[in-house]
């Protein structure tokens, strides 16, 4: 019996475990986004939020965490996780979706985390548009 329990909690810790520090910078950006909103009135990009919002100062979030969006000039990866947010036309909505670097190596699911502030997952690598569960809930 303890045989049969060793691969399937080995691999529950190395899907889940993994996941704990983006699920974490997911829920402090979501955060950030709302506080950054209650002072502009609109959601920011990831320049937004870690330059703030007179004249630099108030930033949001950390730059390790902007810097893990692909779109920034100076990209890094962070927790094996790449994060890109974006933000509609208007500024009145936003989303970011986290996605392990290396597939498998790195996790197997990706993440997306909106204006509503529920994050949600798919086990589909590249799959960057569909997210039908529900974290904690599936």
């Amino acid at each position: 019996m303890t045989a049969l329990l060793g691969p399937t909690l080995f691999d529950y810790r190395k899907r889940v475990g993994g996941e704990w520090s983006p699920i974490g910078r997911l829920r402090t950006l979501t955060s950030a986004q709302e506080l950054y909103k209650s002072r502009t009135g609109k959601y920011g990009d990831y320049f937004n939020l870690n330059n703030g919002h007179v004249g630099g100062s108030n930033k949001y979030i950390d730059p390790a965490l902007a810097k893990a969006d692909p779109d920034h000039p100076e990209h890094v990866e962070i927790c094996k996780y790449n994060f890109n947010i974006s933000v509609n036309a208007d500024n009145s909505d936003w989303c970011c979706i986290a996605y392990p670097d290396t597939w498998d190596r790195d996790g197997e699911r990706n993440l997306k985390v909106g204006s509503d502030g529920i994050i949600r997952y798919n086990e589909t690598e590249g799959n960057t548009t569909n997210f039908p569960y529900v974290l904690g809930r599936d």
